[in-house]
């Protein structure tokens, strides 16, 4: 049978071997040559159905796809429909399908609870039509449902993401999702621990903290916290996607001091504008000269100009003429001026306005570099957090510097509402924390000021290493990030949703009450004032008429102002031990020898067992048990060597942590120094300890190329000082030097983020990003393959294409272009932690019919500001007729009403009046107006030139909900990219109707330059892609873009093939990109220049009113022309007038 199924496979083109139950240990040889190993087990009777058991014990079944055949008579009891409990070791991520007997139908088994088989059925098979699946391709999309599983979650106290609510529910953002995942996938927790801190890693203890302890133990298997991913953190725990990220600031109480530009009066225009207003001024002077001369005047030369410029000096103050000239000359002139002044007042009033409401805080520093300058602040965090971790175990000068302003770890605050309660209390103290504003429930009690450090986080929930849930959880994550649940989850936390176009709101009439009520007390004092002015009238002219009755020639002259073995399992805070041994002559001696290691363990709490060099695959059940197990082995002679080397040829020496002792005497050859190659199989995510003999020095061992082993000395062992580290804690801290590694690369052509320049290096935010992890980890790429396209799962062929297909076929072991994060892709290849997250966006050509909103010249104000106007406007007409009629004028009411009526109206219309009268009262109402009026016109004048420069664009539609429903556009997105996936395999009712307006496959565009330059050639075909893809290729895009925001989230990471053993470290450097802000400067670069937090106002420059003085000029022209036509047809009738006189009368 066996040689019939190999002769099948061989000629499919299918490499194939065949082992016994009892070799399966043996097969884990190819778990390292082949990416997906695929086994096939055939199961005749009990027997062999025990046999597959008792192999399957000691096996990993996550590590492979299995197809298991049941080949039974019928009078054999039915375990293949009713399996008793989990007779194949099973987990929940395990891969198998089994066939019952001649049934052609495919069943799925897996195991959610360890104790029971779950059973689904997956396909048909027969020899006519092969395999027909029957549900959906993904494995999370059928395993959906945990049964009601309960995990032991811990939670963090006080977090500022995840809080319980005194009825005993889960509030915050974590919740929110938390419950959504709870409900999706039937499960549920059960919070069996509350901690105060995070966790951070204790070097002198050697242990962690907190909620990371609480996992890294096994106590609990999901933190329900939002956690930092830091690079030590990735050791002890497992994290989901990030969440979320966030920016990093150094938080102080808001200084007293301000200081504010009051150089802003003249920093509104450029001293270019200010110079050609003196030009005109001056230039407009001189010229009116002229056209007066000519209408009569009698003033000398000197005196017209002083006139003309204190005139043209009234006007540009705001001032009307007192007597406009009935000359067209000179009313063209003067028209001119008036207009130029208009429009220049409106733009001066509005830029000023800008400038003296910009208050600059003197902040005594402004980033990390200059807070350690100034000396004068202490830093706290929250206690246990990974920003004291960031500070604490850096190596970079920075972070010491900073640890000496950093107080006491047991003074540091266990909150986030203590730290900033003590910012308040403490003016010389700072916080280093996230964005205040994505920190739930927090109420500052002062105004506090956030410096950007240039540093990002990234937020996860964390789950117990090598979590059997954790890629079911991060598929759902991934499918909330899909469809905008994520999004608005986060939304209804963090701030309330926001239109795009901007509502501005007009004055309030509340706002300009002071203004009314300064304006009514003037006009209550002017009104004294008459009362009093009136009395003291009466009184002089009763006086006056008694003064009369005496000699008016008395009245002359009258004069009026911060033991061994048990040391290892220390070093690494483990709880649990297995020792290896080799088959020996010296049995008694080596069991003796076992006896006294186990004893000694077992003094310090440290449970042990032990085994021979050939039972290390049954220690495979241990490793389902133990978090993070430990072997400690004795290598006693050259025979101990090879049996240990012939068991690890088969053993993923990965999943565990190794000490070896090599107990030799002195005349074998020295393979503890110097290892003949690999011996033990080893890779570069290894982590094994090696003793020489006596020597005090435990050296580790690692392999970069597979074929040579790497070897470092990390800590001293002695037994009166114990452990002694002389490197890093962290594992890739001292695994940074690749030697030069060659990785095999795939490119794709024509990304926008990534591109080969002239001198053939990488350049682009990618380019730059991989040629920074290049020269830190001292390693480089060989470009072996270009492809058109990112990649794509084609469920027709069962293929994956482009740049996919290249690293999921073991051709590459790393792309060089951007990724976006899907739940297929995670399938077959690894991705590193996102670059950048970034919103998918639908972007088609800007439409040509806009609205300017005319009515913007009245809702400046509101409806009852315009009454209160209004109202002003007729009562003050009104009331100063009674002033007028005590200054002794004689004209009628009706007149005088009509005559105020428009002296009122030309003040609000900025102009002057033409003379001021003489009374107190009548001055004190006139200041009033002008005031009144002065400060009104100015908040007029800003308001108006917003509304007016603000124009909406009428678009067909702002979602993909109303694209569909429009129904005219057709939608494109770049060829192989996961967006096509998006629609095309979902089962989204909303997505099938978008595929309707897709495009065909092999009409979509390639590259981001032919995108967006298709929807330039055709106004109706929109592209969806996430909001990066525009940047690079921006200028180069010939038509104005619209963007439509669909609140759909892109995770944007780099590539490589699956279980690629170099994926931790490049995370990890990565890590410590975004920790010192590296990854956010080269993000920033190609993007978009730097920018300071305070707002630059930029003035107006002379360019941008040039129009305005060409019109000027333009009428100072035309009012020439007019003069010299004036003046040739006064000659021509004075010329006239002289023949007249000429003519004798009779």
């Amino acid at each position: 049978m066996m040689f019939k199924w190999r002769t099948t496979f061989s000629r499919e083109g299918i490499a194939s071997t065949n082992l016994h139950f009892s070799q399966l240990q043996e097969s884990s040889f190819y778990l390292k040559q082949i990416i997906r190993p695929y086994y096939i087990a055939l199961i005749s009777n009990f027997n062999a159905i025990n046999e597959f058991s008792l192999a399957t014990s000691t096996f990993d079944m996550s590590s492979a796809v299995w197809l298991v055949i049941f080949i039974y008579e019928e009078n054999s009891i039915d375990y293949c429909h009713n399996p008793p409990g989990n007779i194949f070791h099973l987990r929940f991520n395990s891969e198998m399908l089994v066939r019952c007997g001649t049934e052609n139908i495919l069943r799925e088994w897996y195991s959610v609870d360890t104790d029971q088989i779950e059973i689904n059925d997956i396909a048909t098979w027969s020899l006519e039509k092969g395999i027909s699946k029957m549900i959906t391709d993904s494995l999370y999309e059928r395993r959906h449902n945990l049964h009601g599983l309960i995990m032991k979650a811990v939670i963090v106290k006080d977090s500022p993401f995840l809080n319980v609510r005194k009825s005993g529910q889960l509030d915050g953002i974590f919740s929110e999702i938390l419950r959504e995942i709870c409900i999706t996938l039937n499960f549920s927790f059960n919070i069996v621990s509350e901690v105060e801190e995070y966790g951070i890693w204790n070097p002198k203890r050697k242990i962690w903290t907190g909620a990371i302890a609480e996992l890294y133990a096994g106590h609990v298997d999901i933190a329900l916290s939002g956690f930092t991913i830091t690079s030590a953190r990735l050791n002890a725990v497992d994290f989901t996607h990030p969440l979320f990220k966030t920016k990093n600031f150094l938080v102080i109480r808001e200084p007293e001091k301000f200081g504010i530009k009051w150089s802003s009066y003249f920093q509104t225009f450029t001293n270019t504008v200010w110079i050609a207003i003196l030009g005109v001024l001056i230039t407009a002077s001189i010229l009116l000269i002229f056209p007066k001369i000519k209408s009569g005047t009698d003033r000398k030369l000197r005196y017209l100009f002083i006139d003309n410029f204190l005139e043209i000096w009234g006007i540009f103050c705001q001032q009307g003429l007192a007597d406009f000239s009935g000359e067209s000359s000179l009313k063209i002139a003067y028209f001119s001026i008036f207009l130029l002044v208009t429009v220049l007042s409106a733009a001066y009033s509005a830029g000023l306005i800008s400038f003296l409401t910009s208050t600059i805080h003197i902040l005594p520093f402004h980033s990390l570099e200059s807070f350690v300058q100034d000396g004068n602040y202490q830093l706290i965090v929250v206690r246990g957090t990974a920003f004291y971790d960031k500070f604490a175990n850096s190596r970079d000068p920075l972070g010491k510097k900073i640890m000496k302003l950093m107080l006491e770890e047991e003074k540091l605050p266990l909150t986030q509402q203590e730290g900033y309660e003590r910012i308040c209390k403490n003016q010389k103290l700072a916080i280093y924390s996230i964005d205040q504003d994505n920190i739930v429930n927090l109420k500052i009690p002062c105004n506090v000021v956030r410096i950007a450090t240039g540093h990002v986080n990234s937020i996860a929930m964390t789950l117990s290493k090598h979590n059997q849930f954790t890629d079911v959880i991060n598929f759902q994550l991934r499918k909330y990030d899909d469809n905008g649940m994520m999004h608005r989850l986060k939304q209804t936390i963090f701030k309330k949703k926001s239109n795009n176009i901007i509502k501005h709101q007009p004055v309030p009439l509340i706002s300009v009450i002071s203004l009314l009520i300064l304006f009514l007390i003037g006009i209550i004092l002017s009104t004294c004032i008459l009362i009093i002015e009136n009395f003291i009238f009466v009184r002089k002219t009763k006086k006056m008429s008694m003064v009369r009755k005496f000699n008016l020639d008395e009245l002359a002259g009258a004069n009026l102002s911060q033991i061994r073995e048990s040391h290892i399992c220390k070093l690494y805070g483990q709880k649990s031990a297995i020792l290896l041994y080799p088959e020996s002559e010296k049995e008694m001696e080596m069991t003796t020898m076992m006896f006294k290691w186990r004893r000694a363990l077992s003094r310090k709490d440290i449970a042990t067992t032990n085994l021979r060099f050939s039972q290390l695959h049954e220690s495979l059940y241990y490793i389902k048990q133990i978090i993070r197990p430990f072997y400690i082995m004795m290598i006693s002679d050259y025979n101990a060597m090879k049996e240990f080397s012939l068991a690890t040829s088969t053993f993923d020496i990965s999943v565990a942590m190794w000490l070896v002792i090599f107990m030799y005497k002195g005349d074998n050859p020295d393979y503890c120094h110097n290892p003949p190659g690999n011996i033990f199989y080893l890779k570069f995510n290894s982590e094994m300890l090696v003793r020489c003999g006596t020597e005090n020095i435990l050296r580790e061992w690692y392999s970069i190329n597979t074929r040579q082993v790497e070897i470092n000395d990390v800590v001293t062992w002695s037994l009166e000082r114990g452990i002694t580290k002389i490197v890093p804690d962290s594992l890739y801290e001292r695994r940074h030097n690749l030697q030069g590694l060659i990785m095999r690369a795939v490119i794709v052509k024509d990304s926008p983020f990534t591109k080969i320049n002239k001198n053939g290096e990488l350049d682009g935010i990618y380019g730059k990003i991989l040629r920074e992890l290049c020269v830190t980890l001292n390693f480089s790429f060989d470009i072996v393959s270009e492809v058109e396209e990112y990649g794509r799962w084609n469920p027709t062929t069962k293929t994956w294409s482009g740049a996919i297909a290249e690293l999921y076929y073991g051709r590459a072991d790393i792309s060089l272009s951007e990724f976006s994060m899907s739940n297929a892709r995670l399938n077959a290849v690894d991705f590193t932690l996102p670059i950048f997250n970034s919103k998918d966006c639908l972007f088609f050509e800007k439409p040509e019919i806009f609205v300017i909103k005319w009515s913007s010249y009245f809702l400046t104000f509101n409806h009852s500001v315009w009454i209160a106007m209004f109202g002003v406007l007729i009562a003050v007409s009104i009331l100063l007729i009674f002033f007028k009629k005590k200054n002794g004028t004689d004209c009628r009411i009706g007149y005088l009403l009509s005559d105020n009526f428009l002296e009122i109206w030309g003040i609000f219309c900025q102009q002057g009046i033409a003379e001021s009268s003489d009374r107190f009262s009548l001055r004190i109402a006139y200041f009033s107006i002008f005031l009144l009026i002065t400060i009104l016109s100015a908040a007029y004048s800003a308001a108006l030139i917003s509304f007016l420069t603000t124009m909406s664009n009428t678009l067909p539609f702002d979602s993909l909900e109303t694209f569909v429903q429009d129904g005219t556009y057709q939608l494109t997105v770049f060829r192989g990219t996961a967006h096509y996936d998006k629609f095309a395999n979902s089962e989204d009712p909303l997505a099938k109707k978008l595929m309707k307006l897709m495009l065909e496959e092999n009409k979509l565009p390639l590259t981001a330059l032919e995108g967006f330059t298709n929807i330039c050639k055709n106004r109706k075909l929109v592209i969806y892609t996430y909001n990066e893809m525009k940047k690079p290729v921006n200028p180069k895009i010939t038509c104005n873009v619209v963007r439509i925001k669909t609140e759909h989230v892109n995770n944007i990471a780099i590539a490589l093939s699956k279980h690629n053993p170099f994926t931790d470290v490049i995370n990890f450097q990565l890590q410590k990109f975004f920790e010192n802000g590296m990854v956010n400067r080269l993000k920033n670069s190609p993007f978009e220049k730097k920018s300071d937090d305070i707002i630059k106002h930029q003035p107006v420059t002379l360019i941008g009113v040039i129009s305005l003085f060409i019109f000027i000029q333009i009428g100072i022209i035309i009012s020439i022309c007019i003069l010299v036509i004036e003046k040739y047809i006064f000659s021509r009738k004075r010329k006239k007038m002289s023949i007249v006189h000429h003519i004798p009368i009779d």
